[in-house]
């Protein structure tokens, strides 16, 4: 069994009607709510097959395994989610009870060991999307009914356990690194085969359940988190073997099928553990009316000594920013005599009109002097120009700074000619508009509490704390879902439950959700979202992005 990252979906195929061996070849896929039939693959029905979740052409891949009435197979097989394409049967030969892993980080599906006709097998073979390779001979005894799974947090293929050449239960841990096997001396869950393993891909651990010891019927659940093995407290699936168990990726919850016991029971109960709480952001806020300025550019910021020439042109300056919002710039110069008021503009390229234009107010005293703009102008890349036409106003020109380049048109008109000539001292301020961000402190925890935070928004406005049971749809209505009259403004969770509250002066709020400690709620989602009051557009609202808490231990 493994999980469909593409498709979101549970893919299981084959197995056993224990005690029957006849072997299954039917496809099942789970959603997170039904097992859904997929076909029935008569012609390639088995057990102790291998099965692995090919990423990088996403697909299901299935190598080996066997039936009681012909024996065992080398054959290796695709899903893609519509139907099963036999693509080789050359590679590592017939056996079965084998175990197989996808490793994404080398795009490669690594297979291990297994049972063949000449007993328990001890290679390791790859498989690189067209043809299988044997990659190492030396690592783990020979073994079967073993289970591996790939830790992508550390770039491992992980095995465990399985039954060695005399049928006696193992208990070593391996790693698969790509070039060799290492045997990680550790001690952890007791020998078993027949278990399964699944790789929880949001907490980086690799969880264990169940198998058959050389004594009992184990039905202990441990982790792995690549330095030690700990058994978690919880309680299960009655004791099994030959069971199957994948990671839904989606749903952040590891799911478990079927399997038999020490009695000829055989089960097709579905199980799904959700261990670690966890919390997450997703989506996009709208930008609100908060803001925060800043200098976007400078040169020659302590200014200087200036030259005093006049100059009948317009002089720009150009900065190679990115998308910026000017709310102003400032230039060192200084009048002739008294106060006078010069244009000033922005240009987005100098071979168009200015995209905002305003004055300057310069005195008689060499600095800097202003000139800003009403709104924030929007702009990438920018020129800034100021002009001088009226020669009441020195050439921004510095004696003791480095030359820049600067354009210059004779009377505010014409074409632009470059100047190196010039050394002028200037400085940008800008503006970020804010929007809305949601945050965490502390996780959900069973028996504890965590906080949902709100930053940059207006200070001392009403906010409403959103909280919901679906980040899908509310009231018949897909989210997310726009906001009218609020451009790019999206409800990205069911509001369920609301909380109004406010922020602080610094634009700020926090609303905090004590989580009951009960084992019932382990896997129960809350997804978060703020709105807050901002007349930033018609409907006066404005939205953070959003929240996903999921409670566990």
């Amino acid at each position: 069994m493994v999980y469909d990252g593409q498709r979101d979906r549970t893919v299981m195929f084959g197995g056993d009607d224990y005690p029957v061996f006849f072997g299954l070849g039917d496809t099942w896929e789970w959603d997170g709510g039904a097992w859904t039939s997929a076909g029935n693959l008569v012609s390639a029905r088995r057990s102790g097959h291998a099965l692995a979740y090919d990423g990088q052409r996403a697909r299901v891949l299935m190598f080996g395994g066997g039936i009681f009435t012909a024996g065992l197979f080398g054959d290796t097989w695709a899903w893609d989610g519509a139907v099963w394409t036999q693509l080789t049967t050359a590679g590592p030969s017939p056996r079965t009870r084998v175990a197989m892993a996808y490793d994404s980080q080398r795009d490669r599906a690594v297979l291990f060991g297994g049972e063949g006709s000449g007993g328990r097998l001890g290679d390791t073979w790859e498989w690189d999307g067209t043809a299988w390779s044997p990659v190492a001979f030396a690592g783990p005894l020979a073994r079967s009914r073993h289970a591996m799974v790939y830790d992508s947090w550390r770039g491992r293929t992980v095995l465990f356990g399985g039954m060695n050449a005399t049928l006696t239960a193992l208990r070593d841990t391996w790693e698969w690194d790509g070039s060799v096997w290492t045997q990680i001396l550790f001690a952890g869950p007791s020998a078993r085969y027949s278990h399964a393993l699944a790789f929880d891909g949001d907490r980086g651990r690799t969880l264990l359940f169940g198998g058959r010891g050389n004594t009992g019927w184990p039905t202990d659940t441990w982790e792995w988190d690549g330095m030690a093995w700990s058994p978690i407290a919880v309680t299960g699936p009655a004791a099994r073997a030959d069971h199957a168990m994948a990671y839904d990726g989606r749903r952040r919850r590891t799911v478990l099928f079927g399997g038999h016991d020490g009695s000829n029971n055989e089960f097709s109960d579905t199980w799904e553990f959700a261990a670690g709480a966890n919390f997450s952001t997703f989506g996009d806020g709208c930008r609100g009316s908060a803001n925060v300025g800043y200098v976007c550019g400078e040169r020659n910021p302590s200014g200087g000594v200036l030259v005093g020439t006049l100059s009948p042109v317009e002089f720009a300056i150009g900065l190679p920013v990115a998308l910026v919002e000017i709310v102003g710039f400032e230039m060192f110069t200084q009048s002739t005599g008294g106060v006078a008021v010069i244009p000033a503009h922005i240009y987005r390229d100098l071979s168009s009109p200015p995209v905002a234009s305003t004055t300057m107010t310069v005195g008689p005293t060499p600095g800097f002097y202003t000139a800003t703009f009403s709104t924030p102008v929007q702009v990438s890349p920018v020129f800034i120009a100021i002009d001088l036409s009226a020669q009441t106003v020195f050439l921004p020109d510095l004696l003791l700074a480095a030359p820049s380049a600067v354009q210059v048109r004779p009377n505010g008109s014409g074409p632009w000619t470059t100047s190196s000539s010039n050394r002028p001292a200037w400085r940008v301020h800008c503006v970020d508009v804010l929007t809305p961000t949601l945050g965490n402190v502390g996780d959900p925890i069973l028996g504890a509490a965590y906080d949902v935070t709100l930053d940059d928004a207006l200070p001392a406005v009403g906010a409403i704390s959103v909280t919901g049971l679906s980040d899908t749809v509310f009231g018949g209505t897909a989210l997310p879902a726009p906001l009218p009259d609020a451009p790019g403004c999206l409800l990205w969770v069911a509001p369920d439950a609301t909380r109004l509250l406010s922020t602080s002066t610094n634009g700020t709020a926090v609303d905090s959700f004590a989580v009951p400690n009960a084992a019932s709620y382990i896997g129960l989602e809350l997804f978060h979202q703020w709105v807050v009051f901002d007349p930033a557009n018609p409907l006066g609202l404005v939205v953070s992005n959003a929240g996903r808490a999921w409670l566990g231990r």
